[in-house]
């Protein structure tokens, strides 16, 4: 084989080769595109007016959180013992209601604050310690805002799901955390709303029974939120005595 000719047939195998690795090597996933930080203000701009014209009863108790908190269509029906304020926003996270603290809790002067965040923040890439952190900045934003609130704050447990199992160890960890540090710091609270949940699955260790869930198998349905109700009631009740 002439000179010339080895040099171009090796040429070629060498960009036949390179071809063939770029094809084969593992291509990097497409990442989320990030959400602006205020992407709930339109939700947040539309309470503050409503609160203008109708300003909410002051000592009441405000449920802030996610979707689970916005979808509660029986919460005023659900707790008529007490004077109450829904503020969820669905897809939020712990980043979301530290965010607005001063338009949307504060100001309402509540008797109590109770929160569901953390499975969207987990969902999201979060880990259930950063989840715990997060609950701490919400608690320290309560404390030491513009106009501090300094009554009792309850915390609802992240509900396992069946569509959310696989991140269900970082849920119990932020749960877990979250449960201790309320034991150790006054008027802080945690809900065990778990326990039920995980005690109605149909194999042991699995993911809880679809009979309290929507067909997403994420958001409750009216039996879901029966057990949180259930769950919810008397630990409430044992630090907010009845208004009504």
């Amino acid at each position: 084989m002439a000179r010339n000719d080895f040099i171009l047939l090796l040429a070629f195998a060498l960009i036949l080769t390179s071809l063939i690795s770029c094809r084969s090597a593992p291509q990097p996933s497409p990442q989320p595109e990030p959400q602006p930080a205020n992407r709930f203000q339109p939700v947040i701009d539309a309470w503050v007016q409503q609160d203008a014209k109708a300003p909410p009863p002051e000592n009441a108790i405000l449920f802030i959180g996610s979707s689970s908190i916005r979808l509660w269509n029986t919460l005023h029906e659900d707790f008529p013992q007490y004077d109450v304020i829904q503020r969820g926003f669905g897809g939020s996270s712990f980043a979301d209601a530290n965010l607005y603290t001063e338009q949307i809790v504060l100001p309402y002067h509540p008797a109590a604050v109770v929160v569901f965040e953390g499975s969207n923040d987990v969902n999201g890439g979060k880990s259930g310690r950063e989840v715990f952190e997060d609950y701490k900045q919400f608690v320290h934003l309560l404390r030491t805002g513009s106009d501090p609130f300094q009554g009792p704050i309850f915390f609802i447990g992240i509900t396992p799901t069946e569509s959310r199992w696989q991140h269900w160890p970082q849920m119990r960890i932020a749960n877990e955390l979250i449960q201790a540090y309320a034991r150790q710091h006054e008027d802080l609270y945690y809900i065990d709303a778990p326990a039920p949940f995980l005690a109605s699955a149909p194999t042991p260790g699995g993911p809880p029974s679809p009979d309290f869930f929507q067909q997403d198998l994420l958001h409750m349905n009216a039996k879901g939120y029966e057990l949180w109700v259930q769950t919810i009631t008397p630990v409430l009740e044992s630090v907010c005595p009845p208004t009504k």
